[in-house]
């Protein structure tokens, strides 16, 4: 099937922007078969409709109004019937270790790898776009990498990085995709980092920042006009995140500005553009002055040069910036950080090599103790300027990854296909086989809940997993929902209370896909709720710790409303290894799939972690495994 794009034109505050509308170019009314086969449907949030009919984007101040089977100006948020979805959730434009420098991040763990993906598109037009074949890409384009917010957590930890970077296109876009990431990797003490250009509205940047750790924000000219006719955007909600991000939250922040001759590097911009900066959002906040390449839609515009930079830097100074530096040139002197006390050299730099580390283990000048602001190890990385591209299928983590979990499954699914042809008698499990399955991941570890800490909260997080679980709906839906519950802030029971039925039914439910048992999931995760906090007061530690033996422990859990034996299964069996009272038999179906594999369970301790991995990867796989 063909799909034409038909392009539509419209105005918001002037600023010309484009969506488009699929239709199917074999006949039909070119609605649903045509978007059900083209997105990737991830629902979201943050939009409403209006009284036409059409629904309103209500994540970046473009406010993209959708007929049905239209996409925003961004090109990966879309309506979808009576809601919007996300068409790149899980899919990724590819993978990078780089220095956390070119993010740009000077004083965010310095020397350090950092693992960055994008996926595509943009809620922005700059015509002098230096990643368009990203941003300004349709996705089937470019996303060629499927990676779910876990496999990447689980890829940082073991390439070494200690953070994660939202960049080559926008995060705003991928709002969902990257608080998931994010959530997943604070789990393994992965730091998040955005590269954005700061145009959200205020509603989803508080969710946003809340899961960030660092970011650099965009500050790309300081004139509406530059903003309207340049980028397709306005400057005022750029500022209204820059002060937000410093005034309100935890992020460490820097700022990138890109100097285009003519257009952004006059001398009276940089000297409103620097005292704003300074005045609103204080001295320490790193700044990278960087210069422009013609690209894209300007060509014509020369190279900034270096003296340009030198001069904006030397301006930042004058008025007040501690740490103002030049980028996309070779200028050590520039792209050094100096006390602002004793000018004496903190940290030196040739591109993005570390050459000089004169900071004390607590972030102080060597020379005078006073404080250099940024977030710093006690001693810098030694990563260098290696870029090294990275593929989910071959990286420590991904698919091609026989050490990692879950992944060993093709050979395994062959050896049975083999067995029932007839063309191999070998009834013994593989090497790869066991292997496998012993090192599956939990489906508490998939969604980022770290069962290991034992602690009432991730133990609580399980516990509203395994209600979600429980009913006759698919596991994504589930996870989905999950994680609508985490973005929400509803990770105690006390905060779901407080949320309601309603606030439960939607938007939580709904943006997770649970629509068929939404109101009495909601009414049963309220009332299990209610008596978590009247019989245990709010701790599931407690529960445990006040029964008998294992039978009373599952008769005080099937006591809570709607939980049955499938619940009571699917919350305890990751529970075994960390709680001595949590011992549930394996469901029958585990012991047939085990007995098909001619693997003896009785060789695991029930106890031990890779007994409950080795359950996991059986459900995991179960119509594989029976299929073939």
């Amino acid at each position: 099937m063909q799909v034409q794009v038909e392009p539509y034109v419209g105005q918001w505050h002037g600023a010309e922007y484009r969506y488009v509308k699929l239709r199917d170019c074999e006949g039909g009314d070119g609605r649903g078969d045509v978007m059900a086969k083209s997105f990737d449907s991830y629902p979201v949030q943050y939009w409403h409709k209006l009284d036409d009919g059409r629904i309103q984007c209500d994540l970046c101040p473009r406010f993209c109004r959708l007929h049905e089977d239209q996409r925003a100006f961004c090109f990966v948020r879309a309506r979808q019937g009576d809601q919007m979805v996300l068409t790149t959730y899980g899919r990724s434009s590819g993978f990078c270790v780089d220095p956390v420098e070119k993010k740009a991040l000077n004083h965010f763990l310095p020397g350090s790898p950092v693992l960055s993906f994008g996926t595509s598109g943009c809620n922005l037009g700059c015509k002098f776009c230096q990643n368009w074949d990203i941003s300004k890409a349709r996705e089937y384009d470019v996303l060629a990498e499927r990676a779910y917010p876990e496999d990447i957590a689980r890829m940082a930890e073991r390439l070494g990085c200690p953070s994660v970077a939202y960049t080559y296109n926008d995060p705003t876009i991928f709002h969902e995709y990257a608080i998931d990431t994010a959530i997943a990797c604070h789990a393994r003490g992965i730091k998040s980092i955005a590269v954005t250009a700061g145009y959200v509205c205020p509603e989803p940047r508080a969710e946003f920042y809340r899961h960030m750790d660092a970011a650099n924000i965009d500050l790309k000219g300081f004139t509406d006009d530059f903003y309207h006719k340049v980028c397709y955007a306005h400057l005022q909600p750029v500022l209204d995140t820059l002060v937000y991000v410093k005034r309100e939250t935890r992020v460490w922040l820097e700022i990138t500005t890109l100097l285009i001759p003519g257009l952004n590097d006059s001398e009276a911009e940089l000297e409103q553009m620097t005292q704003w900066v300074v005045e609103n959002l204080g001295p320490d906040v790193p700044w990278h002055f960087t210069a422009f390449h013609p690209d894209w839609r300007m060509r014509d515009i020369p190279q900034t040069p270096a003296k340009t930079l030198s001069r904006a830097r030397a301006i930042a100074t004058k008025n007040g910036a501690r740490y103002a530096f030049t980028g996309n040139v070779h200028d050590p002197a520039g792209q050094a950080t100096y006390c602002h006390q004793c000018q004496a050299l903190l940290i030196g730099r040739d591109w993005y090599e570390i050459t000089a580390w004169r900071l004390t283990d607590d972030g102080k000048c060597k020379d005078c103790g006073t404080a250099c602001a940024g977030r710093f190890a006690p001693s810098p990385g030694t990563w260098g300027s290696k870029r090294m591209p990275v593929s989910m299928s071959t990286a420590p983590g991904g698919p091609g990854d026989t050490n990692a979990p879950l992944y060993a499954w093709g050979s395994m699914v062959a050896q049975l296909q083999a067995q029932r042809s007839g063309r191999s008698q070998r009834r013994q499990p593989t090497d790869t086989t066991r292997r496998a399955l012993e090192r599956s991941l939990l489906y508490s570890e998939e969604l980022g809940i770290g069962l290991a800490k034992r602690s009432d909260a991730e133990y609580f997080r399980w516990f509203l997993a395994s209600l979600l679980f429980g009913a006759r709906i698919s596991e994504t839906t589930a996870k989905n929902t999950y994680r609508s519950f985490i973005r929400n802030g509803l990770t105690n029971p006390q905060k779901i209370l407080e949320a309601g039925w309603d606030f439960l039914v939607y938007p939580v439910m709904r943006e997770g896909g649970y629509v068929r048992y939404d109101g009495r999931k909601s009414t049963q995760i309220l009332r299990d709720c209610e008596m978590l906090i009247a019989d245990y007061g709010g701790r599931l530690s407690r529960l445990h710790d006040t029964a008998r033996d294992a039978r009373d422990v599952e008769e005080r859990l099937l006591a809570f409303y709607g939980v049955g034996p499938v619940t009571l299964n699917i919350f305890l069996r990751e529970l075994r290894p960390f709680w001595t009272r949590a011992d549930p038999a394996p469901l029958p179906t585990v012991e047939r799939l085990a007995k098909r594999l001619s693997i003896d369970l009785n060789r695991y301790s029930r106890k031990s972690l890779v007994f409950a991995r080795v359950e996991a990867g059986l459900i995991r796989r179960r119509r594989e495994i029976a299929a073939a």
